[in-house]
């Protein structure tokens, strides 16, 4: 029996001797997942951030067109800002109305 306790000892040394291997490799896996989840977090935060400035260009875009339009309309109701709006200073009033009105409409 002394020699199958040997064996048995010695494949039990050689478990804890992979064991201890294996923490070390556990340990730099951890660490590499670790790395790897702060890589997929700053990447996600990156991907949210480019998707929020989209929107925020989109909606200063959309508050561009509001103002144009309502300055369009503004000039088409007074004759000063008429003047101030239209490039065609040769045409008559009503022309250069109805220009700016077209150029609303698109």
């Amino acid at each position: 029996m002394a020699a199958g306790s040997a064996a048995g000892d010695s494949a039990a040394a050689a478990t804890a001797g992979d064991s201890t291997a294996g923490d070390s490799t556990a340990g730099d896996s951890a660490a590499g997942d670790s790395a790897a989840g702060a890589e997929d977090l700053v990447l996600g935060l990156l991907n949210e951030v480019s998707r929020l400035a989209d929107e925020i260009r989109k909606s200063n875009l959309i508050e561009l067109h509001r103002v144009l339009a309502e300055q369009t309309r503004r000039a088409l109701e007074d004759p000063v800002l008429l003047e101030a709006m239209s490039r065609f200073q040769d045409l008559p009033e009503d022309r250069r109305r109805q220009y700016l009105f077209v150029n609303a409409q698109y």
